[in-house]
């Protein structure tokens, strides 16, 4: 498990030690638990889209209800327990469920099918990650949301 303590520095942005007992490493704040893809509804039949961002730790859901009031809803992602991608003719829908203290239940609706499956991949590719104790290499932002995406879109087939 990996937990962060916050320590001093003269620099502007503070910075946190992250990783088990054996292997703490110093990092940025901001890149404890680093934005790997953010998504937004689709404006034409949602007037206040909300928005999806995930982090390699959490999972962000900014819901705009007028033009300046929102609720922002945080979600770790280890208590995720159902994330799932519904299709119709031209858009989808996220459905996540999950238990932090009390069972919750939340949807995103009319996002593209092309990013609800890439964020249902990743979503996917850092819950094995976290699981199965897979270490990616490749911290670059990109490559990272890429790696996860094809871990996330593997088969897996009955022996």
């Amino acid at each position: 498990r990996k937990t962060c303590y916050c320590i001093l520095s003269d620099m502007n942005e503070p910075k946190v030690v992250v990783g088990p007992p054996a292997h703490k490493s110093v990092v940025p704040a901001s890149q404890a638990s680093m934005e790997l893809l953010r998504i937004k509804g689709s404006w034409p039949f949602d007037f206040f889209p909300d928005l999806l961002i995930i982090e390699e730790k959490r999972i962000v859901i900014k819901r705009n209800q007028f033009p300046f009031y929102s609720t922002t809803v945080t979600i770790p992602l280890n208590r995720l327990t159902i994330f799932e991608v519904t299709h119709s003719l031209c858009y989808s829908s996220i459905q996540m469920t999950g238990y932090t203290g009390y069972w919750f239940e939340t949807a995103m609706q009319w996002l593209t099918r092309k990013d609800a499956q890439k964020a249902k991949d990743v979503v996917d590719g850092l819950r094995l990650q976290d699981t199965e104790s897979i270490e990616i290499l490749d911290h670059d932002k990109n490559r990272l949301v890429d790696t996860l995406e094809t871990l996330g879109k593997t088969e897996h087939t009955a022996f």
